[in-house]
């Protein structure tokens, strides 16, 4: 009886101990964040404004074709080598480094004679997100039990219905959890823009903004010998901490 009391107590003791920490630990971030200067410059603003177009326009070219190209691998080249090569290939892509993809927007810029520097920067960042959304795809489409689709081919339907008709349905929360993880680790990429932004003169924090990107912008804000615009990046920083936070969380939801 006094053993199992005191085993009581330790829990209740070794609760109350992770208690604590934990409210320490999340009162520290909320602490940080009310003391940032929440007064964002209509500059400001529009680097972020401008972030969350160019990620968008990013995203919806990748997504697509990533998707695509995930439920092509997966469901119909799965078992020849010519399947294996191409998605040992989108998972090579995927673990590349952004700032190779950033080099590939640069080319792209000044191949069109610098008149189209945000496309040449979505495009950079689209194949920048494209394997990453490939190779989380089929992760999800592989999560679908054989079964169904053994089912639906023994009932007479072609490989297409079936994959039509029952795979992507099945696994659609984990395909939606795939783009926007990508998504959010789009937000969180300066590379891909950094070289498009340096070739058409944005780098300057004090230029005009209409072709930065949010993590692009912080980064050059930053270096300014200028507290005004340090609190501007750090506001704009936990902006885009808590865009990128809101997105995982919604992933996290999606897939279950």
């Amino acid at each position: 009886m006094t053993s199992g009391s005191t085993r009581g107590r330790d829990r209740q003791v070794a609760a109350a101990a992770l208690g604590v920490v934990a409210l320490t630990l999340g009162l520290a971030p909320l602490g940080l964040i009310a003391a940032l200067p929440w007064s964002l410059s209509a500059a400001t603003m529009n680097v972020l404004w401008v972030s969350l177009i160019t990620v968008s326009l990013a995203v919806v070219v990748a997504a697509p074709i990533g998707v695509g190209a995930a439920i092509y691998l997966e469901e119909y080249r799965r078992e020849d080598a010519a399947g294996r090569l191409l998605g040992a290939v989108a998972r090579l892509l995927a673990d590349l480094p952004a700032v190779l993809f950033g080099l590939v927007g640069l080319e792209l810029y000044l191949q069109t004679g610098g008149r189209f520097g945000v496309a040449a920067a979505c495009l950079a960042l689209s194949l920048w997100v494209a394997p990453r959304i490939i190779v989380t795809t089929r992760t999800a489409l592989r999560g679908v039990p054989p079964s169904l689709r053994e089912t639906g081919l023994a009932l007479g339907a072609s490989r297409w219905r079936v994959t039509r008709a029952l795979v992507v349905p099945a696994a659609a929360r984990g395909v939606a959890a795939a783009v926007l993880r990508a998504t959010a680790r789009a937000f969180g990429e300066a590379a891909p823009l950094v070289f498009v932004a340096a070739a058409v003169g944005r780098v300057d924090p004090t230029a005009p903004v209409e072709r930065a990107s949010a993590s692009l912008q912080i980064f050059a804000w930053l270096r300014a010998d200028n507290t005004w615009l340090w609190e501007q990046a750090a506001a704009l920083g936990a902006a885009l901490l808590g865009l990128v936070l809101a997105l995982n969380w919604l992933a996290a939801r999606v897939a279950r």
